[in-house]
């Protein structure tokens, strides 16, 4: 190691726990046999949704002001089993015996000789979901993954990491919170209310080097506590009357007194049976449904699409596209559209090009009116090795007439911006929405580079309004008089 080296590793050493401490190296996933993992947390996430354990009525919330929380980040250089931790959380009166935190740590594992092609514990999790305040808890962080031998340390990759959090409506299942992973769309580590449990974070390390997560999975004995879970799920509820939607701003407000989301961007109000589901193409080629033909949603149903696919460029870039469609047509045509782009690398490990994902999701609704106002709400993030010039951009094709382009939005910053009273006539029925995101990755990005889309709206009928806002306001009156304070 040279003098220049040396100089540079005791100048970073001294950076606190959220520095990235690094020795240059030219070392490659074949060279870190031996090494074990440290993770370490950052990028603390203080907004996001919180979901009714049983209606999943939404409530979203800012806590950059309020959030009481504490990070404890293992010693890049400290040895195996290095551990991390993650707290969050605090409540004046929780239930006897349970901890008014919730709180994640991540213990890293070693690096086997056959890390690139047999899957194995990245690292251990222990989660403790707490019962806290609604607005003292973090909704996500970075964790920051190293490859150390003691010495030398070396990046090997980052997750975004969401905790989603139900409001405690329910039972002990009902109420679970569901720790979830950029890298592995369609798993979360759920875990019930009031509960401790430990499971294992599994991957492989491949190409320069890079952590590739495959799998969670729960320790012996924890099913008591805990499940690996398919995805944050959507409860059904029947069809909205008056005193439903009256009801749905009766429970906004109240959600502001109590705790715990599911995934940011669950904002439809109700999900009811499902009908037929939307088509998705990614740059002009049907992915899922029929894209010439999309399905209708009657009035009154509501349909779920959930997708998970690979879609590869000539050069050999490879992205997973993964997440759900959700469509309603209870008090005029909404949908919900969470999903995730994530680089998955290419034919020589490398980095990748500059990439653009144009995905268009297609959906018909039953409609009875021949003009409407629109809104449309584009909001998300980035994460993992994401080059700086990346950018997210979106658009709605109403029966083929084009409302305002939103964005570009580049990294590091989340974006979330409301685009509202856009009129359009001539319309029929079916009414044919157009959802068209364009996600493009710069050159460079990295594996496991994402871009995390979280995209509601709604065109209410103007009498649905009403009735939900008469929900707020009774709502209102009673706080008032309470003279509470959420």
């Amino acid at each position: 190691m040279s003098l220049e080296e040396n100089l540079r590793y005791l100048f970073y050493s001294t950076l606190t726990i959220f520095a990235v401490a690094l020795i240059p190296s030219a070392a490659t996933a074949s060279g870190i046999s031996g090494n074990y993992i440290v993770g370490q947390f950052s990028n603390l996430i203080f907004n996001g949704c919180f979901a009714d354990a049983v209606t999943l009525a939404p409530l979203c919330s800012d806590n950059t002001a309020t959030a009481v929380y504490s990070v404890k980040n293992a010693s890049l250089n400290g040895g195996p089993l290095a551990m991390s931790e993650l707290a969050s959380g605090t409540s004046s009166s929780p239930p006897p015996g349970v901890s008014p935190a919730s709180t994640i740590t991540f213990t890293g594992g070693s690096i086997p000789a056959t890390h690139a092609s047999v899957p194995f514990v990245i690292g251990g999790l222990s989660y403790t979901n707490g019962t806290s305040n609604s607005n003292s808890v973090l909704f996500g962080a970075t964790l920051n993954l190293f490859a150390s031998d003691g010495f030398t340390v070396q990046p090997i990759g980052s997750e975004t990491v969401l905790f989603n959090y139900t409001i405690n409506t329910g039972n002990a299942m009902q109420n679970a919170d569901f720790v979830t992973f950029s890298g592995l769309a369609g798993q979360a580590f759920q875990v019930y209310e009031g509960a401790t449990a430990t499971g294992a974070l599994n991957g492989l390390v491949v190409g320069d080097p890079q952590v590739v997560l495959t799998s969670l999975t729960l320790d012996p004995g924890q099913s008591a506590f805990a499940l690996i879970n398919n995805e944050a799920p959507f409860a059904q509820a029947p069809e909205p009357s008056s005193l439903v939607l009256i009801g749905a701003g009766l429970l906004s407000l109240y959600a502001l007194r109590h705790r715990n989301v599911i995934r940011a961007g669950l904002t439809s109000l109700l999900v009811v049976a499902s009908s037929f589901g939307a088509a998705i193409s990614v740059n002009g080629i049907c992915e899922t449904g029929t894209c010439a033909s999309p399905d209708i949603i009657a009035i009154g149903n509501s349909a779920t699409t959930s997708f998970n696919f690979t879609y590869t460029f000539a050069n050999t870039d490879q992205y997973q596209v993964a997440g759900s469609f959700l469509g309603g047509n209870t008090s005029g045509p909404d949908y919900t559209i969470p999903y995730t782009v994530t680089y998955l690398g290419n034919a020589g490990g490398g980095n990748a090009s500059a990439d653009v994902l144009t995905i268009d999701f297609l959906q018909n609704y039953q409609y009875t009116r021949t003009s409407g106002t629109f809104t449309e709400t584009l909001r998300g993030g980035f994460a993992g090795p994401i080059d700086p010039s990346s950018t997210v951009q979106g658009r709605l094709f109403v029966s083929g007439q084009a409302l305002p382009v939103q964005g570009s939005f580049s990294p590091p910053s989340n974006f979330s911006v409301t685009l509202g009273g856009q009129a359009v006539s001539g319309l029929g029925n079916p009414l044919f929405f157009d959802i068209q995101r364009t996600d493009t990755f710069g050159a460079g990005s990295g594996v496991g580079a994402s871009i995390i889309n979280a995209t509601p709206s709604t065109v209410p009928e103007p009498s649905s309004l009403v009735l939900f806002g008469s929900g707020l306001g009774l709502a209102g009156l009673l706080m008032a008089r309470r003279k509470r304070v959420a």
